[in-house]
């Protein structure tokens, strides 16, 4: 029963207004729960759901050296953030972030990948999919950019059937509304 009462108090509400996030500024159009763990110090992350079902992971201010996530296999690190690097590399740390942070039992699949405006900036707008060792797909929608050698990411993860597309017109939303 307490076990059942921490898991409880281990979420808290985020409102429909702007909000500041290491770095980020975004405004959701509806609630969220925002987790009381993180994946990585400078984190935050948001379910409307549950976690498994839909996650927005705001990641911000990464310097060169950093990475997204925290590291729990030692012999399969993480890869860590490089200023300068180019969109190329961007989309290889995040997938490869991704597929260690599942112990390296996931092919991570670009599904597009486009440059979009973030005020005066150049951002990116990153679509992945996964398969979990079960089966279960899992759809990533990721917004990332770099600004003063430090990386911003936003990244909603979701299996594929149905959850993805659920929240998707929120997720554009909030996408559109960021600013570094």
């Amino acid at each position: 029963m307490l076990l059942m009462l921490n898991a409880c108090a281990a979420f808290k509400l985020v409102k429909s207004q702007q909000t500041t996030v290491h770095g980020i500024t975004l405004t959701p159009t509806s609630t969220w729960n925002k987790a009381g763990f993180n994946q990585h110090k400078k984190s935050e992350l948001w379910t409307k759901d549950g976690l498994g079902l839909n996650e927005l992971y705001i990641i911000g201010n990464i310097n060169e050296g950093e990475s997204i996530f925290k590291s729990h296999n030692k012999e399969l690190p993480l890869p860590t953030f490089k200023k300068g690097m180019l969109p190329n590399e961007l989309e290889e740390f995040i997938k490869t972030s991704l597929k260690n942070s599942h112990g390296g039992t996931i092919s991570v699949t670009t599904d597009n990948m486009s440059p979009v405006e973030l005020g005066d900036d150049i951002a990116f707008r990153l679509q992945l999919s996964y398969f979990l060792e079960h089966g279960l797909k899992k759809s990533v929608d990721a917004l990332l950019t770099t600004k003063n050698d430090k990386l911003y990411v936003i990244m909603y993860v979701a299996p594929s059937l149905h959850y993805a597309q659920k929240h998707q017109a929120e997720i554009n939303s909030i996408f559109n509304s960021v600013i570094i």
